[in-house]
């Protein structure tokens, strides 16, 4: 991807901005990147440092801003739906051996 030049003597800071409902955080891309890709478990933790609950589907708008200087400028919005998931796994409840093959597993251990 090429990098834009902005005929300024300025080093412009790239960000992503990620919204849910009113509240957004800001991503610095480091070393100049031009686009941010998430791991499955920076963006799950991220939704519910937000504080989204487990298996809640829900709109997240991402944009692009780069600041030059007091100018900023701004991508248009993305919006995905997204579903985080929950990070410790509950073993008090058996939740866990719905599925067939786990559930002979569980039966083998009586759950």
């Amino acid at each position: 991807m090429m990098k834009p030049t902005f005929k300024v003597d300025v080093t412009p800071n790239y960000k992503v901005i990620m919204k849910v409902g009113e509240n957004e955080k800001r991503i610095s891309l480091v070393g100049g990147e031009l686009a941010k890709v998430f791991s499955s478990v920076e963006l799950n933790k991220t939704l519910l440092d937000f504080g989204i609950e487990p298996e809640t589907e829900t709109v997240v708008e991402f944009t692009g801003l780069i600041e030059l200087g007091s100018k900023k400028i701004l991508s248009e919005k993305k919006t995905v739906n997204v579903t985080p998931y929950a990070m410790k796994l509950d073993l008090t409840t058996t939740w866990y051996c719905k599925s067939v093959r786990v559930r002979s597993i569980c039966d083998a251990y009586r759950w």
